[in-house]
């Protein structure tokens, strides 16, 4: 209904918003209706059009949907053997789904991605914060990189396939 003119005039927000929607399409079933996931990513489309960073919009996106669809990345304990106590140095493992201890990071079949304290406090206000919250937060640097690169790799494993980054039209894909 709503015909999202700005998304025709600016490819920036067209590359967001079809990140957003092959996202969804590759981690949900075809055909099956999910009222609010349609709504999450009706709100997530309504956001970029008042966005500065369309970018950064789709990532808030993504890692919201993660958790609405069960896949929520493991960030209070080691997503491999359960630890919880505080993790030294801690690393991303996309394979894991989340947050692991050096020991389990050394045991993974693929690179796990180091976090900074910042990165990893960021993730988790991201997942923690409500909807309409969650446009409030601001990262930037290494912090932006590294959440970035591992919501990357945590989509690719729950998707089962890599899709298209959000400047895939600069960026060539591998």
């Amino acid at each position: 209904v709503e015909p999202f003119m700005c998304f025709r005039e600016d490819l920036t927000l067209m590359a967001a918003a079809a990140r957003m929607t092959n996202v969804v399409a590759a981690v949900t079933p075809d055909g099956d209706p999910d009222p609010q996931l349609f709504e999450t990513l009706e709100q997530g489309v309504y956001s970029l059009q008042s966005s500065d960073d369309p970018a950064f919009t789709a990532l808030l996106f993504q890692i919201r949907l993660l958790g609405l669809i069960g896949f929520r990345p493991q960030t209070d304990h080691c997503a491999a053997c359960g630890q919880t106590r505080v993790i030294q140095e801690p690393q991303f493992s996309p394979a894991s789904g989340g947050l692991v201890c050096a020991t389990c990071a050394m045991r993974q079949r693929f690179p796990c991605l180091p976090l900074s304290r910042g990165s990893l406090a960021f993730l988790q206000q991201a997942l923690r914060l409500a909807p309409a919250m969650i446009t409030r937060l601001k990262a930037a640097g290494q912090v932006r990189c590294e959440v970035e690169d591992a919501i990357e790799g945590y989509v690719t494993v729950v998707a089962g396939k890599r899709i298209p980054p959000v400047d895939f039209l600069v960026q060539p894909l591998s």
